[in-house]
């Protein structure tokens, strides 16, 4: 190969113009064929070892080709079709362990994918479709116990991710727009919603935010104008709506004031005109109109 120059995707030998038919030997071994790699090719280390192997077919890899750790084992098995990936493809540890293992369509990563942890354990699991990732994507610890997930969508953008522990949801999660914009954000506890919950638009401006505390919404929860200005704030307790309420317009003035007890309505609630005056006032008892 030194004594070959590459000009215009063909080999010739240096200072002619002429492209080069014959064959090459040393760390590097093949053919060429008018100027293009043809046949059998296979490349050395300096130890000796095989590095790769692999056919060419009017200047372009085709078939199975080969890849080599230097301690002679088999690292990476691929297929190619008119210099493009086709087919199945398998990497392995310098151990012989099966690392990674999917396959291509037309140079496109396409079908089932699996990668390994080096004491075989399944490390993650997904699909692609025409070079992108879709649908459910999971993930393993190296003691067989999930530990992420995510979801795409057709397109390959991401709808979602979280990560399990001990087989439950635990820790933040994420849920995403067809933009792409974070839609929802979550905390996970042992499996069940506990801590800061917020609601996003498509835009990545804040709709809602609260908490959850063992799976039921817990504490101050705000939800705001697509303005951005508080719309209304409430408190829950161990799921129910607990404690005062109040409501506000697009400008940021109070509208309604109250209080609530287990769900429902309960003594004085005011109504406020834009002045910032009372207009009328109710009274509940129990969710039901005192008069």
């Amino acid at each position: 190969m030194e004594n070959l120059v590459e000009r215009n995707n063909l080999y010739y030998k240096k200072f002619t113009d002429v492209p080069f038919t014959g064959e090459v030997s040393g760390l590097v071994n093949g053919s060429f064929l008018e100027g293009k790699k043809n046949g059998e090719w296979l490349t050395f280390f300096e130890n000796g070892q095989l590095g790769m192997k692999g056919d060419y077919k009017n200047g372009k890899e085709d078939g199975l080709w080969e890849i080599y750790h230097d301690n002679g084992q088999l690292w990476i098995k691929e297929n190619f079709k008119d210099g493009k990936y086709d087919g199945f493809y398998e990497r392995y540890y310098d151990d012989g362990q099966l690392d990674h293992k999917g396959s291509y369509k037309d140079g496109k990563l396409d079908g089932l994918v699996e990668s390994y942890h080096e004491n075989g354990q399944l490390y993650f699991t997904g699909n692609h479709k025409e070079g992108k990732r879709d649908g459910l994507w999971e993930f393993f610890s190296k003691d067989g116990k999930q530990e992420g997930w995510k979801e795409y969508d057709e397109n390959g953008h991401l709808k979602q991710k979280g990560n399990f522990k001990d087989g439950k949801r635990d820790g933040l999660w994420k849920v995403y727009h067809e933009n792409s914009q974070l839609n929802f954000l979550l905390n996970y506890k042992d499996g069940k919603q506990d801590g800061l919950w917020k609601e996003y638009d498509e835009n990545g401006h804040l709709t809602q935010k609260g908490n959850f505390k063992d799976g039921k919404r817990d504490g101050l929860w705000e939800v705001y104008h697509e303005n951005r200005q508080l719309y209304f704030k409430l408190n829950y307790k161990n799921g129910k709506e607990e404690g005062s309420y109040e409501q506000y317009n697009k400008n940021g003035s109070l509208e309604i004031r109250g209080n609530l007890k287990d769900d429902k309505r309960e003594d004085l609630w005011e109504y406020f005109n834009e002045d910032g005056v009372i207009k009328m006032t109710e009274n509940y008892k129990d969710g039901k109109l005192v008069k």
